[in-house]
């Protein structure tokens, strides 16, 4: 039976791993290819996953790595230069569809014009935005982890191989299951965007438009249980200026290079539960959901204008007993 269109696992996160782990174990066919040729192939189909569909199915991830491994052979045949920057230009990927593929039928070059294309775009940072990233296929949205598993994630992070593996899950997890941040912000927040005063630890994010225009901020209160490990983050001596997921830096990563550093150290550390920050960020949803936040409030946190995006994660919220219905109905009275 084909596997074309058949996902790694139902699971987006799980399968994103499942891909990582395929990935990084190609080596090539047809021929087998030198250990460097083959690292390279590795890291462009990494780089481009966050054009993949989501859950990742097995066909996106063969054909990538066959398309990519066929470009480097032929690359390392004619003596190109084997690095991702020159393999990726328009005139190395016109030269290798024309006399890397001329012996593949009409239908096989567009097949992989259309993918090398796509896999360039993704390293030049263009992401299409047809590609639902974080979001299950039929549109189904993805699922909130669990408060145990919150609490054990925060204690695999603690244990990870490296300190700098330990600084980025950290940033991670306060920000996005404490503020319930997207991946380009849990990027770009500095220690001098993290505000404390009596009311507690609030964030300070910034809001840019697709040409990376300030357009605006919003400031995001941290849920109480994570506000001392915010605090933490902050009070040594990292400068205003730093970010908080790269500690000794102070330019941003991109929101694509923050997810596949989030995966990579769960492929180095294997976490109790798979994870994106978008997976983090539901779980603050849902979280706030169940509380009762009042929707005003807590749309102007999560950052939206229309309640269609929140809408959806309304079937994690669990349904309270006929007396909790009743109580909260009579306006709170016991």
């Amino acid at each position: 039976m084909a596997k074309k269109g058949v996902p790694f696992d139902p699971d987006c996160a799980v399968a994103m791993q499942k891909a990582l782990d395929r990935i990084r174990t190609y080596k090539g066919s047809s021929p087998v290819l030198d250990p460097q040729s083959a690292f390279v192939v590795q890291q462009i189909v990494l780089d481009a996953l966050v054009c993949a569909p989501q859950p990742v199915t097995r066909a996106w991830v063969s054909f990538s790595l066959a398309v990519t491994g066929r470009l480097v052979e032929w690359a390392r045949t004619v003596g190109e230069d084997v690095v991702a920057e020159h393999l990726l230009s328009a005139q190395t990927r016109r030269r290798f569809l024309h006399l890397g593929c001329g012996d593949y039928t009409d239908g096989t070059r567009r097949n992989y014009r259309s993918r090398i294309d796509l896999i360039a775009n993704a390293q030049a940072g263009v992401v299409p935005t047809a590609t639902a990233i974080g979001l299950r296929q039929n549109n189904l949205p993805v699922e909130p982890i669990s408060d145990y598993d919150v609490a054990t994630l925060w204690v695999w992070a603690q244990g990870a191989k490296t300190s700098m593996q330990r600084e980025k899950m950290a940033a991670a997890l306060v920000l996005g299951l404490g503020c319930g941040l997207t991946s380009a912000e849990i990027a770009g927040i500095t220690a001098g965007d993290v505000l404390i005063d009596e009311h507690g630890a609030h964030v300070s994010v910034v809001k840019r438009d697709p040409q990376n225009t300030i357009t605006g901020t919003r400031v995001v209160t941290c849920r109480a249980v994570w506000e001392p490990r915010l605090i933490a983050l902050v009070s040594g001596s990292l400068s205003p200026a730093h970010t908080l997921f790269r500690p000794c830096h102070t330019v941003p990563l991109s929101a694509r290079n923050v997810q596949a550093a989030t995966a990579d150290v769960q492929h180095a550390n294997r976490p109790p539960v798979w994870f994106s920050p978008q997976t983090l960020r539901v779980t603050w949803l849902v979280a706030h959901l169940t509380a009762g936040t009042p929707l005003p409030i807590l749309m102007a946190a999560y950052g939206v204008k229309s309640i269609e995006a929140i809408e959806a994660y309304l079937v994690f919220v669990p349904t309270p007993d006929p007396a909790q219905r009743a109580q909260t109905l009579r306006g709170g009275v016991a």
